[in-house]
């Protein structure tokens, strides 16, 4: 697939070290295409997903007498992107290397909704949640500590609805985050809302545009179908 009018290049990992001072090099080949600064190398988790990690540094380094490698500067400084990077094992693999993606009024560039939702419910399967979304607006959820209230879940929001908020989400520049708030027995509660400000180590986790994020502990559901009971949360919660 041609982004921004580059097909994405290929890179062999033969190792990877720390540099002091630097953060952590990947070195190895350019398997096919081309690798830059600015651009994304596609690193795989167990879970099927791939943290992209940002290309600070492309640069030579001596392999053997007769071969020199790339080097590609992978870690900045954030700490705890530096670490996770660090914890990889992906030496020997051939990853894909990602084009930067330019703002794009139209939307033409980044996920699409179809393809984003595709990926969110692939990742509820692989982390055995219910693949069955209900939708949920941002007046419908309260988070308190591990809890999450849910008011009247069987009124969720169009899948068009939603379609709309996120493509209003990227065509002002945000990166759209699709989260799981909750679940039941059948149904996955998600919510669509922007990322004004990145946590730390959050933008490793985005993917052209859309971070996808299921809890890793289930938070426990509470469902309110009562106006006067969700008045009450959200006055005994919310100040």
């Amino acid at each position: 697939m041609r982004q921004n009018g580059r097909v994405p290049g290929t890179f062999r990992v033969i190792g990877t070290f720390r540099l002091n001072g630097r953060g952590l090099v990947a070195y190895g080949d350019v398997v096919s295409g081309v690798v830059s600064i600015g651009e994304s190398l596609l690193i795989p988790l167990n879970s099927g997903l791939s943290i992209a990690a940002t290309i600070r540094s492309v640069e030579s380094i001596d392999g053997t007498s007769t071969a020199s490698h790339v080097a590609l500067v992978l870690a900045d400084d954030d700490e705890l992107e530096s670490s996770i990077l660090e914890g990889l094992q992906f030496a020997g693999e051939t990853l894909t290397v990602e084009p930067s993606l330019p703002f794009c009024q139209d939307g033409d560039f980044g996920q699409r909704f179809d393809e984003a939702v595709a990926s969110f419910r692939d990742l509820l399967k692989n982390v055995s949640w219910p693949q069955n979304v209900f939708w949920l607006s941002e007046a419908q959820i309260r988070a308190v500590g591990n809890c999450t209230y849910v008011y009247r879940p069987d009124r969720p929001q169009s899948h068009e609805a939603v379609r709309g908020t996120f493509q209003n989400i990227r065509s002002i520049g945000l990166t759209v985050s699709i989260t799981a708030v909750g679940r039941s027995d059948t149904t996955t509660f998600a919510v669509v809302r922007p990322i004004y400000e990145f946590a730390q180590g959050e933008a490793m986790f985005v993917d052209r545009g859309v971070k996808i994020a299921v809890p890793a502990t289930p938070f426990r559901t509470i469902v309110i179908h009562s106006r006067l009971r969700w008045w009450f949360a959200r006055r005994k919660y919310i100040v």
